[in-house]
């Protein structure tokens, strides 16, 4: 370079040290939209953002981490979210970004699938929480970005995530989520104003990429309270929910994921395993629970599925052989009502231990009462898996003239996975199929 064009590097270097937008536009190739720019040049220690769905904050939350690793000399990045697999999705765009900089490459020290160290000892690390955060204890952090905050447990936000930024006194605090509870400090954050939290809302509706023909089609294919938490970014009351959000959340470990198919119906597995199926045909899916019983009380979810409208029952009764001969499980519970009659009666063939129950309501309420007892107790293992997570949630009941509790749930949306997986606790809790008191430790 001659002297006239190092002159002018260093001074668009200068610039894009004290302005994260133009570092992003000039030195990344990525220009932000109107809404994001003031995301990015915000220098406060606190922040939350409430996101739609398509709004880019995985990518916004990499141009922030980045821009304070690559700038400052020694300092530590946390990337944080209730499952490695979500940390790691934002590090992978960090490191997709890197990739594609030589000026920043050359920086970079070393590289490993959850670090990137810089030559000024500055670093940026990939971390999930889980239902504990455990694995955060004994960082101490200059940054730290919480994706998806709304789902990570409040007690590890509060009592973890926030300590850890204490010893440095220029920390920030970045929070990102798709709202789900206002029962956590996410929604405190962007609630109290005495919190000092600088806030910002991004419905999907501001990216200029969406069209209204593609979120008209969304809002037409998802019931109107998923529509606006998920592309309207915001906090829906939770009327007639029979699990409430919080009592969800409070199972959700997120450091395990489901099974494939591909390891469910492939590998040979012991343990004491127990099998729900809920029938379906054409306006329904088949849905397949698997639950573990991990000691004499918990229950951890480890596989799901739900077979495509229009499954043939022979394909049905074939994915419960398959699996029955992996899993060899200690109790079976099928719905037997309506479609699922013929089909139960011959699952009984194969599978003995099979027991078919007739979904009255008086047995709606039994099996879904079960559910809860467990889910109140935390005593039931679930995933970070935000449609299983949804379609609990939205699961309505209502109380008859006689009172009796009935359930629905919303038009547009299903709940063969929510039923699968109460079959599958209804008698793994006791193989009888009795709801009993949970002891308390």
């Amino acid at each position: 370079m001659s002297r006239p064009q190092v002159t002018a590097f260093e001074s668009s270097l200068r610039k894009a040290k004290s302005d994260p937008a133009y570092f992003s536009k000039v030195f990344l190739g990525l220009e932000p939209f109107a809404y994001q720019v003031d995301f990015l040049r915000d220098q406060g220690s606190q922040i939350a953002a409430v996101c739609g769905r398509q709004v880019g904050k995985t990518t916004l939350a990499a141009i922030k981490g980045l821009h304070f690793a690559f700038f400052n000399s020694s300092v530590t990045v946390l990337i944080v979210s209730s499952t490695l697999r979500q940390s790691m999705l934002l590090f992978a765009k960090i490191k997709s970004i890197i990739d594609k900089n030589r000026i920043i490459q050359l920086k970079v020290k070393s590289c490993t699938r959850t670090t990137i160290e810089f030559d000024h000892d500055s670093r940026i690390i990939a971390l999930p929480c889980g239902p504990t955060g455990y694995s955060l204890r004994g960082y101490t952090s200059d940054m730290v970005i919480l994706d998806e905050a709304n789902f990570a447990p409040g007690e590890v936000v509060d009592g973890v995530i926030r300590p850890m930024l204490v010893a440095r006194p220029h920390s920030r605090f970045i929070m990102l989520s798709t709202p789900w509870t206002k029962n956590h400090p996410f929604y405190s954050a962007i609630s109290k104003k005495e919190l000092g939290f600088r806030v910002y809302n991004w419905a999907t509706r501001l990216n200029p990429l969406v069209s209204e023909e593609k979120l008209r089609a969304e809002r037409d294919a998802v019931d109107e309270l998923t529509f606006l938490r998920e592309y309207e970014a915001q906090f829906t009351e939770e009327v007639g929910s029979y699990f409430r959000r919080h009592v969800i959340i409070q199972c959700v470990d997120g450091e395990y994921e489901l099974m494939g198919d591909q390891e469910a119906l492939n590998g040979t597995f012991k343990g004491d395993f127990h099998l729900g199926v809920d029938f379906g045909k054409r306006a329904d899916h088949t849905a397949f629970a698997i639950l573990q019983k991990e000691d004499c009380e918990n229950l951890r979810l480890v596989y799901l599925k739900q077979l495509p409208l229009g499954t043939e029952y022979a394909s049905v009764l074939g994915w419960m052989k398959r699996l029955n001969d992996r899993f060899h499980f200690r109790s079976c519970t099928l719905d037997q009502t309506g479609v699922g009659e013929a089909p139960a009666e011959e699952v009984k063939s194969f599978l003995p231990q099979a027991e078919g129950l007739i979904l009255t309501a008086r047995m709606k309420v039994d099996l879904l009462s079960n559910l809860l007892l467990l889910m109140e107790h935390k005593r039931l293992i679930l995933p970070f898996d935000q449609a299983l997570i949804s379609e609990i949630n939205a699961q309505q009941f209502n109380i008859s003239r006689t009172g009796e509790l009935l359930f629905s749930h919303p038009a547009k949306s299903h709940d063969d996975a929510l039923w699968a997986l109460a079959l599958a606790a209804w008698r793994a809790r006791t193989h009888d199929g009795q709801i009993v008191p949970v002891r308390r430790r």
